[in-house]
C-alpha cells in the first residue's frame, strides 16, 4: 500500500545550483522593486569609478611636485597649474576631498536602498515561507518537529537576506571596480599588471577547496541547532511535567549532549572560515611582495614614473581588500547556502491534498456523508483503515466508537481531507471531497477536538475564529448555547479577557466551552467531534455534554468518543475494529446482536452493564 506522506519530505539540499532555485523561489520578490535597484545599481558604477580615480591625484604629487618628471601632461593641459605649485596642491587636495565626498553619496545611495530592498525582501519569503507551511498537510508536520520550523522561518530566512542582495551585491560592485582596475593597471603597464594578477588563480583554488567544507560543516550545525531548538520547546512546554517528576538535572543533561553536538559543529565550521581567511592573507601578501619587488626595478629601469608604482600599489592594495572579502563571503556563502537549503528543502514539498483540475466550490451542504470502500495507512505501515463502507444521512449523529488504534480519528481527518484515502472515496451529498475545492469544503464542517486549542487572545477573538465575520450578537449567542456566557462575564474583562497561551488562563472545561462555542458560530451543517469530553471531571462533563447536544441539533455529527454514555444517545453506533466495521446499528440493537461492542459496553463499568440489559432480548 503508498505511503500516505507527500511526494517529497525534508531533503539535505535541493537539487541542482543553489543560486539558480534561491532566483527561481524568491526572484519574483524583487521585480516590484526593479526602480529602486536601477537606482542602487546607477550608484554602485559611479563609487566603482571614483574608487578607479581615487588614487590619480596621489600620482599627480608625485610625479607633479615632489619627484617631477619631464613632459608631465599637466604642461600641457594646465600649463597655469605647472607654474603654480602651490595652485596645484590646492586643486589635488580639492579633488581628493570631492572624490572622497561623492563615494560618500554614492555609497550611502547604493548601501541604503540594497539594505531596505533585502529587509522587504525578507519580509516578504518569511511571508511566503509561512504560508506555504500552513497548506502542508498532516503527513508533513507528523515527522518535522515544530522547533525545527520555526529556526527555519526565523533564523535561516534572515540569512536569505545575504545571498539574494548584500553579498550579490557586493561581490559585482567589487567586480566592476577590479575589472576596471585591471584594464587600467593594462593600459599603465602590462607586465606588471600581470605580476599583480598572479595572485587570483591561488586564491580562487584555495575558495573553492575550503567552500565545499564549509557549507557541509554549516548544515550540519544547522541542523544540530534545529533538533535543539525543538527539543528545547518541546521541553518549555512540558515543564510541569518535567518539575513534577523533578527531571530538572536529567533534563540538564540532556541538553549538554545536544549542546555539545551543536558546539562541535560550530567549531569545526569557525576553524574551516578562519583557515581560509588567513591563508587568502598570506596569499595576498605574497602577491604584494612581487608586485613592489619587479614594480621598483620598472621605475629604475625609467619604464614606469614613481606615481605611476604608487597608482599599481594603490590599486593593489584596493583590490587585496575585495579580494580577501570575497574570500570571506566564500565562507559566508557556504553559511547562507546552508540555511538557504534548509529553506528550499521545506518549499519544494508538494502537498498530495490539493484541489483536482476543475475541482468546484462546495454548494450549501445537506451533510450526507458516506465512505465507499476507505482503506488508508500512514507513511507506509500496516492500514488503519480496511475497506470501510458505511453512510450517515443528513442531520444524523453517528457515534464512533472502538479500542485506541482501531481507526477512529483517521475517519475525522479523511473528511476533513488532512489524508485523501489511498483506496475508495470518501462522499458528501453524493460527490467526492476531491472534486470539492478544500477551502470551500472546510468552511462547511466545524469540529471540536479533544484539546481545545485556543489561541493567545482575547475569549472574543477565540470564539469568532470560527468565523472571523461574526458580529458581537453572533459572539454572545453561540456563548450561550455553549453554556459558556455566564463564566465569561464572570472574568476581570469579559469577552475581551486574555486565555493565555493556548488557554491556560483557564479551566479545562472552560477551554473546552469556548471551543464549543466556537463550533456554533461557524454554524456548519456537519460536525465532527474527536473525544471531546476526555480529561474532564465529571461536573465540567455534565455540562459539556448538554452543550455538545445543543451544538448537534439540526447537523450531520460524526461523534468519535470512548465515552460510551454519550454514545448511546447517538442515533446510530458505528463500531471499529482493526480498521474495519465491526457493526453499525442502533445502540440498543448492537448490545442484543454484537458480541465485540456488549463487551466494550461491559469494560465501561461492569456493574452497571446488566442495566440495560435487562431491556433486550439477549
Amino acid at each position: 500500500m503508498k505511503s500516505a506522506h507527500p511526494r517529497k519530505q525534508l531533503i539535505d539540499s535541493p537539487r541542482g545550483g543553489l543560486l539558480r532555485k534561491s532566483i527561481h523561489y524568491f526572484g519574483h520578490q524583487l521585480r516590484p522593486f526593479w526602480k529602486l535597484l536601477l537606482l542602487g545599481w546607477f550608484c554602485m558604477v559611479a563609487v566603482a569609478l571614483l574608487q578607479l580615480i581615487k588614487p590619480w591625484p596621489i600620482k599627480m604629487v608625485f610625479d607633479g611636485l615632489l619627484v617631477p618628471v619631464e613632459n608631465f601632461w599637466i604642461h600641457d593641459y594646465a600649463p597655469r597649474l605647472a607654474d603654480r605649485p602651490d595652485l596645484l596642491l590646492a586643486t589635488i587636495a580639492l579633488s581628493i576631498f570631492c572624490i572622497a565626498a561623492l563615494v560618500a553619496l554614492f555609497g550611502f545611495g547604493h548601501s541604503y536602498i540594497f539594505k531596505s530592498v533585502g529587509q522587504r525582501v525578507l519580509a516578504a519569503i518569511r511571508r511566503q515561507f509561512y504560508a506555504h507551511v500552513q497548506r502542508l498537510p498532516h503527513s508533513f508536520h507528523d515527522i518535522n518537529q515544530s522547533g525545527d520550523l520555526l529556526l527555519r522561518l526565523t533564523g535561516d530566512i534572515r540569512t536569505l537576506r545575504e545571498i539574494l542582495v548584500s553579498s550579490i551585491v557586493f561581490i559585482t560592485e567589487r567586480g566592476l571596480f577590479m575589472l576596471g582596475m585591471l584594464a587600467v593597471m593594462l593600459w599603465m603597464d602590462w607586465r606588471l599588471a600581470l605580476v599583480s594578477i598572479l595572485v587570483l588563480p591561488p586564491l580562487a583554488l584555495c575558495s573553492s577547496f575550503f567552500a565545499g567544507r564549509i557549507r557541509n560543516a554549516n548544515r550540519l550545525q544547522r541542523g544540530r541547532e534545529g533538533k535543539l531548538a525543538s527539543s528545547i520547546n518541546e521541553r518549555i512546554g512540558a515543564i510541569r511535567v518535567v518539575q513534577a517528576f523533578a527531571r530538572e538535572s536529567f533534563e540538564d543533561e540532556r541538553y549538554l549532549v545536544q549542546e555539545k553536538a551543536n558546539l562541535e559543529a560550530g567549531l569545526r565550521a569557525a576553524w574551516l572560515e578562519t583557515h581560509l581567511a588567513r591563508l587568502a592573507e598570506v596569499i595576498l601578501a605574497s602577491g604584494t611582495c612581487a608586485v613592489l619587488w619587479y614594480g621598483v626595478m620598472r621605475v629604475q629601469s625609467g619604464a614606469i614614473t614613481a606615481g605611476d608604482l604608487l597608482v599599481f600599489v594603490s590599486y593593489l592594495k584596493s583590490m587585496h581588500k575585495p579580494v580577501q572579502k570575497i574570500a570571506e563571503i566564500t565562507a559566508r556563502f557556504a553559511r547562507v547556502g546552508a540555511c538557504t537549503e534548509r529553506i528550499l528543502s521545506v518549499l519544494e514539498v508538494q502537498s498530495e491534498v490539493q484541489d483536482r483540475p476543475g475541482a468546484i466550490e462546495a454548494p450549501a451542504l445537506q451533510g450526507r456523508i458516506s465512505f465507499d470502500s476507505v482503506s488508508f495507512a500512514y507513511g507506509g505501515s500496516a492500514p488503519v483503515l480496511d475497506r470501510v463502507s458505511f453512510e450517515i444521512g443528513a442531520g444524523e449523529h453517528v457515534a464512533v466508537v472502538g479500542v485506541s488504534g482501531a481507526g477512529k480519528s483517521t475517519l475525522a481527518n479523511l473528511l476533513l481531507r488532512f489524508y485523501d484515502p489511498l483506496q475508495g472515496s470518501v462522499r458528501i451529498d453524493g460527490i467526492d471531497l476531491r472534486d470539492y475545492r478544500l477551502s470551500s469544503l472546510r468552511d462547511q464542517i466545524a469540529i471540536v477536538l479533544q484539546e481545545a486549542v485556543l489561541f493567545q487572545a482575547s475569549v472574543r477573538d477565540n470564539i469568532a475564529y470560527g468565523r472571523v465575520d461574526a458580529d458581537e450578537a453572533a459572539i454572545r449567542r453561540a456563548a450561550a448555547i455553549a453554556d459558556a456566557q455566564s463564566f465569561i462575564e464572570a472574568l476581570e474583562d469579559g469577552y475581551d479577557s486574555l486565555v493565555g497561551e493556548r488557554g491556560k488562563a483557564l479551566s479545562g472545561g472552560q477551554r473546552q466551552r469556548i471551543a464549543i462555542a466556537r463550533a456554533v458560530v461557524r454554524d456548519a451543517p456537519i460536525l465532527l467531534l474527536d473525544e471531546p469530553l476526555s480529561g474532564l471531571d465529571i461536573r465540567s462533563r455534565t455540562v459539556v455534554r448538554a452543550a455538545l447536544a445543543r451544538l448537534q441539533r439540526g447537523r450531520s455529527t460524526l461523534h468519535i468518543t470512548h465515552d460510551f454514555e454519550s454514545a448511546a444517545t447517538a442515533d446510530r453506533v458505528l463500531l471499529l475494529e482493526h480498521g474495519r466495521v465491526a457493526g453499525f446499528d442502533h445502540h440498543l440493537a448492537l448490545l442484543q446482536g454484537n458480541s465485540a461492542y456488549r463487551k466494550l459496553w461491559n469494560l465501561r463499568d461492569p456493574e452497571k452493564s446488566v442495566v440495560p440489559l435487562r431491556d433486550v432480548a439477549v
